[in-house]
């Protein structure tokens, strides 16, 4: 397990004000964009797009991320020490045990002592890259990583713990809204045309489509000393540019990386990050 003290400051880029919401447009009641959302970001460090959101999106991607950073990834984050808005807790109480004999049991453990687990989702490639239709269901399976020994120490034979919950559509809306939120700040609105909003907002679920794993064939390797990796790419789908962000959370972990197709090339510069056809 990496030291929290390892990623020090975290010194993000910075980014002039955009004046409109980066999802619908709006001009009222604007607020900050986190890129990386607030609660996944190392104390003493930020990475924001000024005057980004509107109140009412920020209602809604803040459901799907309260989902993510609470029930899926809080004992983690806890134990990283990563930036919160409540008061740290001193113990986790998601921890249930399956017992042989069919009982459960609720267990409270100390945070110290809870195992240190980072989970993901090993999904195949987003289907508009494979060339199919639209679906809601994820294909793949979920990938939990955590040093040796740290769960199975509340283990006994033919026992199973759950230690938190877990919402593909919600994290897949989570990277959807790094992703976009990371292209309009790097390269700016005009640059193309985003195809992320509608699933951002709930107003489309077929988040398989767009947000798939990274199956490039690159080794999954751990980064050391690296939080979280952003990063741009380019492709051609059918003739057409297309803006990919990857993402990889918790890199030095060794999670799965995952692409999200952004939005439709209008800057031909940005084509030469990458120009493999799809």
């Amino acid at each position: 397990m990496t030291s929290p003290d390892v990623f020090g400051r975290w010194d993000a880029d910075k980014y002039p004000p955009v004046g409109r919401c980066i999802y619908c447009g709006s001009t009222e009641s604007l607020s900050d964009e986190h890129i990386i959302p607030y609660g996944l970001q190392p104390k003493g460090g930020d990475w924001f797009l000024p005057k980004a959101s509107c109140d009412k999106c920020a209602n809604i991607t803040k459901g799907f991320e309260g989902s993510c950073l609470q029930g899926t990834l809080g004992p983690f984050r806890a134990k990283l020490k990563l930036k919160t808005r409540r008061k740290p807790k001193s113990t986790v109480d998601q921890m249930i045990v399956f017992r042989v004999d069919g009982r459960t049991e609720n267990k409270v453990v100390p945070l110290e002592e809870f195992p240190t687990s980072c989970l993901g989702f090993n999904w195949e490639e987003a289907g508009f890259l494979r060339h199919v239709e639209p679906a809601t269901e994820f294909v793949g399976e979920l990938i939990v990583r955590h040093p040796k020994g740290e769960i199975e120490k509340y283990l006994r034979d033919g026992e199973a713990i759950k230690i938190a919950r877990t919402r593909p559509l919600d994290y897949a809306r989570m990277l959807a809204k790094i992703a976009h939120s990371y292209a309009v700040a790097r390269f700016g609105e005009a640059a193309f045309e985003p195809l992320l909003p509608d699933l951002i907002l709930g107003r489309n679920v077929q988040a398989p489509h767009f947000v798939g794993g990274d199956k490039s064939g690159a080794p999954l390797v751990d980064q050391p000393g690296v939080l979280h990796d952003v990063y741009p790419q380019a492709c051609i789908v059918k003739g057409v540019p297309h803006l990919l962000i990857g993402i990889r959370l918790f890199a030095f972990m060794g999670m799965p990386r995952y692409l999200v197709v952004t939005g439709r090339i209008r800057d031909k510069q940005l084509s030469v990050l990458r120009t493999a056809p799809l």
